[in-house]
């Protein structure tokens, strides 16, 4: 047998083998290769902001199953406000929450213990005023004596303070009224 033979019979040899091989072994192979499930080890009750940006990449985890992958149980608490979610978690109705800065704020300013376990979102100019123009209302000085409804306590209340003060407003030149967020909408005047 010349050199050329002997090398196409030893690839014909070992292609022979391999495919012995994968027949007998594959199975077993590609079933260890599989990571084995996660069995839930934890359960976890988040309290959320349906509107708020921050609870965005929470809602997402828990509609694709990330969590679960995980070993997480999740549930998720909605709440229409920080204020309201923060509360949640400090009665132990909740073991975390996504929530904006003011409400940490003032929890922190009543020397309530806290402890911040990751920042998840970031939102540059992503609040302000919605007001009606055919009420005469085009820009923050147009506010001067009129009722603005706000959540007293929440990161709306900072902003309403923030654009009355760049606009040169005092904030007791608006006539606010403590609305929940809920009804912020709904409440007409």
């Amino acid at each position: 047998m010349n050199r050329r033979h002997r090398s196409a019979a030893t690839v014909a040899v070992l292609a022979l083998a391999g495919a012995i091989f994968a027949v007998l072994f594959w199975q077993p192979i590609a079933k260890w290769m599989q990571p084995a499930p996660v069995p839930v080890s934890e359960k976890l009750t988040i309290a959320v902001i349906n509107t708020y940006i921050g609870s965005g990449l929470v809602l997402i985890a828990a509609n694709k199953g990330y969590f679960a992958a995980e070993g997480l149980e999740v549930a998720l608490q909605p709440y229409s406000a920080g204020r309201a979610a923060l509360e949640a978690v400090l009665k132990n109705e909740a073991d975390m929450t996504t929530i904006g800065n003011l409400p940490i704020i003032f929890a922190t300013l009543d020397k309530v213990p806290l402890s911040i376990v990751a920042s998840i979102a970031r939102a540059y100019k992503g609040a302000g005023i919605v007001a009606r123009r055919d009420r005469g209302i085009a820009q923050a000085t147009d506010l001067t004596g009129k009722r603005v409804g706000v959540s007293y306590g929440t990161d709306g209340h900072f902003v309403l303070g923030v654009i009355l003060a760049e606009s040169g407003m005092a904030p007791d030149s608006v006539n606010t009224q403590n609305i929940q967020p809920e009804n912020l909408v709904s409440t007409r005047s």
